[in-house]
């Protein structure tokens, strides 16, 4: 006998397991999480290192290869890739995926405090974050209008954007960008 022959012989055991099969979906599918992205564990981490009024050369040499000289000994490294700019350094660290990503952050932790004094005095200390699924920006607003200027603009967000969407469930972080800001002179103090 065939299974098709099997199954229209005991048609009530096809039924029961049909419904049993949808019903297990639907219990299933209530216990599914909802998100953006998916919960993936990247094996990235970032050194982040600002040293405002530095030239991209002199952050490359005095603090990019620094860092980048002692993290390359950690063991379970794929690739370093890094970008010196103007006061600013970003150096993004990729594991085997085999590596603990926490005990990758450790270790790294570790390297960059042990060179924290070969870095300028002036330069702010090496900032170290893992890379994070759900850290990416799920909405940008723009604003623009033909009635306000753009410090009116940075005003309204600020006051009834920002605010409001701030108490929104889920909302974790907000950033303002491309703002303008009124700077007053202080004449007294310039003499």
């Amino acid at each position: 006998m065939n299974i098709s022959g099997y199954f229209i012989k005991k048609y009530i055991f096809c039924i029961v397991t049909f419904l049993l099969i949808i019903l297990v979906g639907i219990l299933s599918l209530n216990q599914l999480p909802l998100r953006e992205y998916p919960d993936i564990e990247k094996s990235e981490i970032t050194i982040n290192t600002k040293y405002s009024g530095a030239s991209s050369a002199t952050v490359e040499t005095k603090i990019t290869e620094i860092i980048e000289n002692q993290i390359s000994g950690i063991e379970g490294i794929k690739t370093i890739s890094s970008v010196s700019r103007d006061g600013r350094s970003k150096i993004t660290i990729e594991f085997n995926i085999e590596k603990n990503i926490n005990e990758a952050a450790n270790d790294v932790r570790d390297a960059v405090s042990r060179i924290t004094g070969r870095l300028p005095k002036d330069s702010d200390p090496p900032e170290i974050f893992k890379i994070d699924s759900d850290a990416n920006a799920v909405m940008y607003i723009n604003l623009a209008s033909n009635a306000l200027n753009q410090m009116e603009l940075t005003q309204y967000a600020e006051l009834n954007i920002l605010d409001r969407l701030s108490v929104v469930p889920g909302v974790a972080k907000i950033n303002v960008s491309g703002k303008k800001k009124k700077i007053y002179e202080d004449m007294d103090r310039s003499n």
